[in-house]
């Protein structure tokens, strides 16, 4: 007889002396275990697995014997999740997994205060996590606890009197821009060449693009060539590349991801329609010719899109025999939007050639360099 170890919520399969599988189910240590059965193991995982991803069986358990992660995990796989992309709920998934299950693993919905919600909260943002984080753990725990409410499995949301964290209490961490020396260093060593002749930085087309026009390295990976305005000059934006973490049936982490096209931006502003210079139009001019055959703007030798990764790959090696450290693609477009800055750009212009979805975002990221270019405008009044 074969068994398998059982832990709450994933279930344990095993054979019988009479040959038929079993399987036994327990949401939590305070629920009843429920037994399925089948003449194969293929079969009886099939019934564990339609079991565990049915809700209507696990929102049956009592709310008085409810761990608070469960009732959670229940709420986000049957209501939060429909409404959501797959890359979100990764991320939300992940906030859940490692900010709010290792402080109430053992914790049963009805017994947790606000009072100690309230020091939860006040423990993350004095631990030195981002305000996304802490922003996203505070959402996740007032907008279950809310629908809880709602349901009447609690008489009332604890998270009404928790205070959420503000953005002033956090440090603002400065974006990391090329200077122009760096800049000149890392365009030099991308036109390097192996002794084959052969570029020693495939990609290297990509990165003069990403400096030329802000472009997101996910939106870059996306473009098609229908994408690109040659006469125009301009990049019709309107998706991009993102990792999704792969999941077994029971909804558990496999350890592996895959990337797929989204075609729905994060916010209305992400869809634009982004200007080409002359050096952006050449790289364009370039891939065009080395990628014929193929309807994607960068492409492998097999005509698929390369993975995101290969691009940072690529460019920390460029940039670590320049000795240069601590950048990734995300700071080539800190870069170009610096350069517009210290040119004399607006805010309003270079948030809208970014993507982002208002003009305070610009501001607050950019706002040392837009300082700095006040500073010597006012200087010329010397």
């Amino acid at each position: 007889m074969r068994k398998k170890k059982a832990t709450y919520g994933n279930g344990s399969i095993y054979q019988r002396a009479d040959g038929m599988w079993t399987a036994k189910y327990k949401p939590t240590p305070y629920s009843k275990t429920k037994y399925l059965y089948a003449k194969t193991e293929r079969g009886v995982r099939q019934k564990l697995n339609d079991l565990k991803n049915a809700p209507e069986t696990l929102i049956t358990i009592s709310p008085k014997d409810i761990l608070l992660i469960d009732y959670i995990a229940i709420w986000f796989r049957t209501y939060k999740r429909p409404k959501i992309k797959q890359s979100t709920f990764d991320r939300l998934d992940a906030v859940i997994r490692n900010q709010i299950t290792p402080k109430f693993k053992y914790r049963l919905l009805k017994d947790i205060s606000s009072d100690e919600f309230q020091q939860f909260i006040n423990d993350l943002v004095e631990s030195g996590l981002s305000y996304s984080v802490v922003k996203k753990t505070y959402d996740i725990l007032n907008s279950c606890l809310k629908h809880a409410t709602l349901k009447g499995d609690i008489p009332k949301n604890p998270m009404e009197l928790v205070q959420g964290p503000s953005p002033s209490g956090f440090e603002s961490k400065q974006v990391r821009a090329l200077t122009a020396e760096e800049e000149k260093a890392i365009l030099q060593e991308l036109e390097t060449k192996w002794t084959t002749g052969n570029l020693r930085y495939p990609y290297k087309d990509a990165f003069i693009i990403m400096l030329n026009t802000g472009l997101r390295e996910g939106e870059l990976v996306a473009l098609d060539w229908d994408d690109i305005d040659f006469e125009g000059k301009t990049i019709k934006v309107h998706k991009t590349t993102v990792m999704i973490k792969d999941r077994l049936p029971d909804g558990r982490l496999s350890g592996k991801c895959h990337q797929e096209v989204q075609y729905t931006p994060k916010t209305k502003s992400g869809n634009r329609d982004v200007p080409i210079n002359n050096h952006a139009l050449a790289a364009l001019e370039r891939l065009h010719e080395a990628n014929s055959g193929s309807q994607y703007v960068l492409s492998t030798e097999n005509k698929n899109r390369p993975v995101v990764n290969v691009l940072y790959k690529q460019l920390k090696r460029a940039a670590d025999r320049c000795g240069i450290y601590g950048i990734s693609p995300h700071t080539l477009r800190h870069t170009f939007a610096t350069r517009l800055f210290e040119k004399g750009a607006n805010v309003k212009d270079v948030s809208v050639i970014l993507g982002h979805s208002n003009v305070n975002i610009t501001y607050n990221t950019y706002i040392h360099v837009i300082r700095e270019r006040k500073d010597d405008v006012v200087a010329l009044l010397n």
